[in-house]
């Protein structure tokens, strides 16, 4: 057996997503990658970045339809703003002076849960796909019936924001689905949304990234991990933003706010 046998990593690391030509001189090095058969120095000059992300988890590139989908979903997702609990702990992460390397998995591990996290994205996504079937209107009313606080989930992905209906994702939502009009997913999803909002209640950011997700047909797990990544840049920059300020910026509670149990 010649050293360049013993070296073949193909025979060990199986992947239909990256096909690595190695070096002639250097089998460890790799001469040239491909993703899906594309070379990814061309993919770098002739495509954009969410395209690759899309041949990435569906092998191939996405139609000019599908592609403003994805790319509309992640602008929407980029910056869950600092009212969200995730980007709180990015940023006070970042004030507090945690190493740089450190802030965007703080940010991404309080991302994660079944409760507005990323988890919820899965949820959505089977909640959504398993009712297609079913009346959104009747199990609309049959949820609410059910639903005794405001501050719960009536589904996976769906529910009140603060006690009430979260007024930028139903203009986003309106934004993405105009893209798809004719999607069967995004049809019954309104009629659910139209039926929840009689009773305050709305879009989740993860009811709407599933029912993305869902229609792209990304599947449910790859859902959770891809939400997490369209979400990381406004976590990263909300907590790089508070790196530059000297801590005092965001001050303790006063001692009056705190309350000590016996």
């Amino acid at each position: 057996m010649t050293q360049k046998q013993k070296l073949d990593f193909s025979k060990s690391i199986k992947s239909k997503i990256c096909q690595e030509i190695p070096s002639d001189t250097n089998p460890y090095l790799a001469n040239e990658r491909l993703i899906s058969g594309y070379n990814i120095e061309e993919l770098a000059e002739k495509t954009t970045l969410i395209d690759s992300i899309y041949l990435l988890f569906k092998g191939e590139l996405p139609n000019a339809i599908d592609s403003k989908l994805l790319n509309s979903l992640f602008i929407s997702l980029i910056n869950l703003g600092p009212r969200h609990p995730a980007t709180r702990a990015a940023m006070t992460a970042g004030i507090s002076k945690t190493r740089a390397e450190h802030l965007l998995p703080i940010g991404l591990m309080t991302l994660g849960g079944d409760k507005g996290g990323a988890s919820e994205v899965e949820l959505a996504y089977l909640f959504i796909q398993n009712s297609l079937d079913n009346s959104p209107n009747v199990l609309a009313n049959e949820l609410m019936e059910k639903q005794t606080d405001l501050h719960t989930h009536i589904a996976p992905g769906f529910g009140a924001t603060y006690g009430d209906i979260d007024p930028i994702l139903i203009r986003i939502a309106n934004q993405l689905f105009n893209i798809k009009p004719e999607s069967v997913i995004f049809k019954w999803c309104l009629k659910f949304i139209n039926e929840i909002a009689k009773h305050n209640a709305g879009w989740l950011v993860s009811g709407l990234a599933a029912a993305v997700f869902l229609e792209l047909k990304m599947g449910k797990r790859e859902s959770v991990g891809l939400f997490q990544l369209a979400c990381a840049p406004g976590l990263l920059a909300h907590a790089m933003e508070q790196t530059h300020r000297p801590i005092t910026d965001m001050p303790l509670l006063e001692d009056e706010n705190y309350v000590l149990k016996k």
